[in-house]
């Protein structure tokens, strides 16, 4: 099952509003960017995330509901 941020952009996923920064972002071929808000999010991206355990916590299950 495939999580539901694969394909769009970090802005849709609103993790400001939770208090979470996207630091950086790096893909499966290893390039890492900026979290900029209109980067596609890919099958095997990591994020580097940035806030306070709760809403770090609260990122996680978003970006990865199927």
């Amino acid at each position: 099952m495939a999580a539901a941020c694969l394909g769009r952009p970090l802005s849709a996923l609103a993790l400001h509003a939770i208090g979470v920064q996207v630091v950086t972002v790096r893909h499966a071929g290893g390039r890492v960017v900026p979290g900029a808000d209109t980067l596609l999010l890919s099958a095997g991206d990591t994020l580097v995330l940035s806030g306070l355990p709760e809403p770090l916590a609260l990122a996680e299950a978003k970006l990865m509901r199927g």
